[in-house]
C-alpha cells in the first residue's frame, strides 16, 4: 500500500491537474482597431478582379524571306565532238564472185544504192532478184511469181530507184505528183513495202509516202502537201479517194508496179 501511495503521488499530479490552455489568437470584433480599420466603419467586401484584357497586337506584315544566295553554276559539260564521217566508196563493199550467184555489183547500181544494199546485208542477189533486174534494169517490162519472202519487193524497188536517180525529176514539179507508183491489196503490204523502199532510198533523197485506209486522211494529206513525192505505195481505195478529190495526179507516173498482181485482178 505504501508503495501504491508512492506511485499516486508521483504521476498523480500530473494526470490530475489539468493541462494550460494554448492561447490563440484573438478573434477581432466588428469595430475593434484591430482589424485593421478605422472604428466605425464596415469591413470592406473583397471583390474578384477581373484579369486585365489586353487588346490583340496588330498583325505585322510578313516579311519576304531573304533571297537564297546565288549558287555557283555547275561547270557546262561540253560535247564530245562527233568522230569525223568517212565517205562510203563502193570498194568498201568487197563481195568476191561466186559461181551460180549474181552480185548486185555486176548490175553497176548507183552508190547511194549500193550502200543501202550493203546496209541491209544483201551481197547476192536472190534467183528472181538477178532474173527481173536483167529486164528491168534496161527499161523493159517483166512479170515475176516467186513465193513470199524470196525478195520481189526488193527487185522492183531497185528497178524503180535506179529509174529515178537515171532520170532527173522534170523543172516544173508540183505537190502530188508521184513520179514511181506502187499499189498493194492490203495496208499491211503497203506500210511493209514502203517501209523497204525508206531503207533502200536512205541514201538518195527520193520520198516515200504511204496512202492507206482505215488510217487519218488529214494527215496523209499533210504529209502529200509537205513535200514532193518519188514513190507513192498505196491501196486502191484510198488511192481513188485522193486522185477524185483532185490531191494526186498520175500524170508524172514514169514507172508502175502492181504487187500481188492476181489478188489486184479480182479486185
Amino acid at each position: 500500500m505504501t508503495v501504491l501511495k508512492a506511485l499516486k503521488k508521483m504521476f498523480g499530479k500530473s494526470e490530475a491537474e489539468p493541462l494550460a490552455p494554448v492561447p490563440s489568437a484573438p478573434v477581432p470584433t466588428p469595430g475593434s482597431r484591430h482589424d485593421g480599420q478605422q472604428p466605425g466603419r464596415p469591413a470592406p467586401v473583397a471583390s474578384q478582379k477581373k484579369p486585365a484584357v489586353t487588346p490583340p497586337e496588330q498583325a505585322k506584315p510578313a516579311e519576304a524571306a531573304p533571297e537564297p544566295a546565288p549558287q555557283p553554276k555547275a561547270p557546262r559539260r561540253e560535247r564530245a565532238p562527233k568522230p569525223p564521217v568517212t565517205p562510203w566508196k563502193l570498194e568498201d563493199f568487197v563481195v568476191e564472185p561466186q559461181e551460180g550467184k549474181t552480185r548486185f555489183h555486176d548490175f553497176k547500181l548507183a552508190p547511194e544504192l549500193m550502200h543501202a544494199i550493203q546496209d541491209l546485208g544483201f551481197p547476192y542477189c536472190t534467183p528472181i532478184q538477178a532474173e527481173v533486174l536483167g529486164f528491168t534494169l534496161a527499161g523493159k517490162d517483166a512479170i515475176g511469181r516467186a513465193q513470199t519472202g524470196t525478195g520481189k519487193t526488193a527487185a522492183f524497188l531497185i528497178s524503180i530507184i535506179t529509174q529515178l536517180l537515171q532520170t532527173p525529176p522534170p523543172k516544173e514539179r508540183y505537190m502530188g505528183e508521184p513520179r514511181a507508183l506502187i499499189i498493194a491489196p492490203t495496208r499491211e503490204l503497203v506500210v511493209q513495202i514502203a517501209k523497204d523502199a525508206a531503207d533502200l532510198t536512205k541514201y538518195t533523197g527520193l520520198n516515200v509516202m504511204t496512202f492507206v485506209g482505215g488510217m487519218d486522211f488529214d494527215k496523209q494529206l499533210k504529209h502529200l502537201e509537205a513535200r514532193h513525192c518519188d514513190i507513192l505505195v498505196a491501196t486502191p481505195g484510198r488511192l481513188l479517194d485522193f486522185n477524185q478529190r483532185g490531191d494526186v495526179h498520175l500524170d508524172m507516173v514514169e514507172v508502175m508496179v502492181l504487187d500481188e498482181a492476181d489478188r489486184m485482178l479480182d479486185m
